[in-house]
């Protein structure tokens, strides 16, 4: 059966709560004077294949198109009475061309819960045709995808946990073989879609992390067990959290389990296991399996992940027992991985380990469990503290250990990696320092004995508190540091503790024939400065932080992949003749990366026409090349990898969006925004804000929208958004470039053409709601170089970039000088802050008119 058979065939087992709430009503038939006049029939044979975000239709014309030619199609779009969404979602009637009878309706909510109905009429000049027959309803979320996912996250089940095993399809595939099941929906069961729609080996692993209501009270009228899904909002369900990101869930299993290739696709195969296994000693507590092979168990299921789908990041979620694992293969597995084996993040939910303030507690538990802890961490038997040693070595702030209010490190109040939250159950210690626990009520802002888990051993059956399951969902939404980066005459590389920079010596313009790129510490010392030669000159580069790769541009067709300080590879472009914008002219223009997808996007001339090209950074090949639609392209475009877009902002104040899930058949879509010349672009990828800075306004205007409220019709695309000016912001030739640390919410604009100043900004936290705003935002100068020579701000593509500094969590902007021999390194989060940087009386400039030492660093470039 094929893809869109097996999904209508399937909906016996996801079918929804009845629509009952229309966005619209159908259009009436148009009176008409002519008796003989009449409409079209109805369209017939509608169709319908659900994705993620989206659902494509197919029909068939009608039978008659009545005494007048048709004229289009109009598809009703219903959202069911169960949506919790607040994007305002698809408009209530798409209209289609009459020569067209398929398309796909976008911007549908994914969040586990809604769903839509659809129906599609024929309108000729007499009038519309009656609505054909509805399809639907139908979920938007949870669909497993076609090829290796973006995310994969591994759920580590607590004790004492059974499993029966299997075999299963994760992904969709078009004919599986007999006896090997497959993923229906990665969505948690609601009304009507139980949990038989998951195959053997999720429906305990995975599916007990969704069964359970958050708060320990189960409301009134509902089935015991189902209220998280049935009633509650979609964030307080970790199952449907994850799920609705587009994430696959696998199980671990406590025996053995991996993911292989096959012929009709990727195969998960699954060991069983019992309470003895996923006890580790708790349940059996005389021969209970061997933690240390359980985690070289978890080790072999991630290799196994990793090898098959090599660009999938992996997160880990692990609870009690299962907690303590995950958080030992951090320790003891990750750091020998120079890819850390695709894991990207790690959560430890309450394990024995991260569940006090002493760790040294647990192994007076009993002592079975005192053996089994000592041969894990036989340092902690003499008093240890292994939350401690978990901060020391959390460089990379990939490991987050929820803990206790008992817990001094990870409990309230918590260090500023996480947020201060508990997330279970009380862990107290009694008089003679033996180990126990009992529900308690809970501090705020979990609600009152908002447990994980079930009174089955203390805690069996996970039940997340919301604010724990927003803290995971955000992080598997967010990027690697890099992505989401314009395309800029100088990066940054954030890996770990370390910070580097990459800055070409070549521009479009006055260094256009200058050759090389030059390599400096920002923080951390992990290179030593130096130059790495070229054959041509260079304009821009892009980093990918998971690999250490590093993609500059030449200003002809040279492109040139670096690691480390090598150039490794000389690659050449599908780019010819030459390309004109205000800073100059190039055939190669810049690149932008997509760290997720390990590719760039280079934005060149084909044959002067204005346009990209894809490189699959796995192999080294690029795709075709496709032309901009608007004609134009922006100086710095920007890849969102979450989003899959490809933003390009140009001087003609187009703002294009390209959908580039499918490099070689993009979809464009423009917006006219009045802006004036934008000459770059900026997103905070967690929230899906958007910014272009209009070139030669005085003061500084930016155009700033909301993506995630943004409606894609036809050629176009609309979203809530205005043209800001920033008063006090005056920058050289207007502003320019600009970049957003990521995970900040805080950014930086500057001009070019030499002037010394920039205006650092704020944005809102949040989105979906209303036209977006920058928040605040202050102007400063920068002082002379430390050689005594006045700061002069470098040309096209623009010469600064933003990261979040991995030791201070502050916002970092970086600045290169024209001539490419100076860095200025300004802590954006202590220029913001009024306490720390005056301001004048207008609010938005500083009132010493500089940047203070205290927060701007130099930095030397050879």
């Amino acid at each position: 059966m094929g893809h869109a058979g097996k999904r209508l065939a399937s909906l016996a087992l996801v079918s929804f709560v009845t629509s009952t709430t229309a966005i619209s009503s159908f259009p009436t038939l148009t009176a008409f004077a002519d008796a003989t006049a009449m409409p079209p029939s109805p369209p017939t044979a509608l169709s319908a294949i659900p994705d993620n975000g989206k659902v494509t239709l197919s029909w068939s014309h009608p039978g008659t198109n009545g005494t007048s030619p048709l004229l289009r199609y109009d598809i009703s779009v219903t959202a069911s009475s169960t949506s919790r969404s607040t994007s305002p979602g698809p408009p209530a009637v798409v209209t289609v061309p009459a020569n067209q009878t398929t398309t796909t309706i976008s911007n549908l909510a994914e969040d586990c819960y809604s769903t839509y109905e659809f129906s599609v009429s024929a309108v000729s000049a007499v009038g519309s045709s009656r609505p054909s027959a509805s399809k639907g309803p139908y979920l938007t979320s949870g669909w497993p995808p076609a090829k290796a996912p973006d995310v994969a996250v591994i759920m580590l089940d607590g004790a004492p946990s059974t499993e029966g095993g299997g075999s299963f399809y994760p992904l969709n595939v078009t004919s599986p073989a007999s006896g090997i099941g497959t993923v229906f929906n990665y969505c948690p069961a609601t009304t009507h879609n139980t949990k038989n729609s998951y195959p053997a080996g999720l429906q305990d692993s995975v599916w007990r992390w969704s069964e359970y209501p958050v708060n320990g009270a189960t409301p009134g009228g509902v089935t015991s067990g189902r209220a998280c899904l049935d009633t509650f909002v979609p964030t307080n369900c970790l199952t449907a959290a994850l799920a609705a990101t587009g994430a696959v869930l696998l199980p671990f299993s406590y025996t053995k389990a991996s993911l292989s290739p096959s012929a009709a696709g990727d195969v998960f195969n699954m060991q069983s296991y019992g309470g003895c296994d996923s006890a580790g000693g708790f349940g059996c507590l005389f021969g209970g399996a061997d933690p240390v092979a359980q985690r070289q168990a978890l080790d072999d299921e991630i290799t196994s992940i990793h090898h098959t789908w090599g660009s999938t990041r992996i997160a880990l979620v692990g609870h009690s027992y299962g907690g303590m694992l995950a958080e030992q293969w951090w320790q003891n597995f990750r750091p020998t991985y120079k890819d850390h084996d695709g894991v990207f993040v790690v959560y430890s939910l309450d394990s024995p380990i991260n569940g006090i303030s002493h760790a040294s507690l647990a192994i007076t538990f009993t002592p079975d469990i005192q053996k089994m802890f000592a041969n894990l961490w036989s340092d902690l038997v003499n008093g240890g503290n292994n939350d401690m040693q978990i901060l020391t070595m959390d460089k990379d702030l990939a490991y987050r250990a929820i803990g206790t209010t008992d817990d001094a490190t990870f409990g309230p109040p918590q260090n500023d990696q996480n947020p201060p939250i508990s997330s279970q159950l009380d862990f107290t210690v009694d008089s003679s320092g033996n180990l126990f626990e009992t529900p308690v009520d809970f501090e705020s802002p979990c609600s009152t004995k908002a447990t994980i888990a079930d009174q089955v051993y203390g805690h069996d059956s996970p039940k997340v508190c919301p604010q724990v399951i927003q803290l995971i969902r955000k992080s598997l939404a967010s990027v690697p540091q890099g992505s989401c980066a314009p395309s800029s005459s100088l990066i940054v590389m954030v890996n770990g503790s370390s910070v580097t920079s990459y800055i070409p010596k070549g521009n479009w313009a006055g260094q256009q024939f200058a050759t090389g790129v030059s390599v400096v510490n920002i923080e951390g010392s992990s290179v030593t400065a130096t130059r790495i030669p070229t054959p041509n000159a260079v304009n821009s580069c892009a980093p990918n932080p998971l690999t250490g790769v590093t993609v500059c541009t030449g200003n002809n067709t040279d492109v040139y992949v670096i690691k480390g300080t090598s150039l490794t590879n000389t690659l050449t472009s599908a780019g010819s003749g030459r390309i004109s914008f205000s800073g100059g002219s190039c055939t190669n223009c810049g690149v932008a990366m997509d760290a997720v997808h390990n590719r760039a996007v280079i934005g060149m001339s084909i044959n002067g026409t204005p346009g990209f090209q894809v490189l699959d950074l796995s192999s080294d090949t690029f795709g075709t090349p496709f032309a901009a639609a608007s004609g134009q392209i922006s100086e710095d475009p920007l890849v969102d990898p979450i989003r899959n877009l490809l933003l390009s902002p140009a001087e003609n104040g187009t703002f294009e969006i390209v959908n580039i899930s499918n490099p070689n058949t993009p979809v464009f879509y423009d917006n006219a925004t009045g802006g004036g010349e934008l000459d770059s672009s900026a997103e905070d990828c967690s929230t899906g804000i958007a910014l272009a800075p209009a070139e030669f306004t005085f003061p500084s205007s930016v155009f700033i929208a909301d993506l995630t409220q943004a409606t894609f019709t036809g050629a176009g695309w609309t979203a809530p958004s205005q043209n800001q000016a920033l008063s006090e912001s005056n920058l050289s030739a207007g502003p320019t470039g600009i970049a957003i640390a990521q995970g900040t919410h805080i950014g930086i604009v500057a001009g070019e053409f030499g002037g010394n100043s920039l205006t650092a900004f704020s944005l809102p936290t949040t989105s979906g709601n209303g036209t977006p705003a920058i928040v605040d935002w202050v102007s400063c100068t920068i002082g002379n170089t430390p050689d005594g020579v006045i700061w002069l701000e470098g040309d096209d593509p623009h010469t600064l970039a933003a990261y979040q500094s991995p030791a201070t969590k502050n916002a970092v902007g970086v600045l290169g000088n024209e001539g490419a021999t100076w860095l200025a390194a300004v802590d954006l989060t202590k220029l913001l802050d009024p306490a720390i940087v005056a301001r004048d009386a207008g609010g938005h400039a500083c009132a010493s008119g500089t940047v203070p030492s205290s927060v701007a660093t130099f930095i030397s470039v050879p």
